[in-house]
């Protein structure tokens, strides 16, 4: 899966999925408040 990939690229890699999952778990307690009130 990752040939080929340097090891910088997969490092930005998981960062970049590091933030995503900051951003979603961030953003679910958000929604759930929404629904609820």
């Amino acid at each position: 899966m990752f040939k080929g990939m340097k090891k910088e690229d997969l490092n930005q890699l998981g960062l970049m999925l590091k933030k995503t999952e900051a951003n979603i778990r961030m953003s679910i307690p958000q929604k759930c408040w929404k629904i609820w009130r």
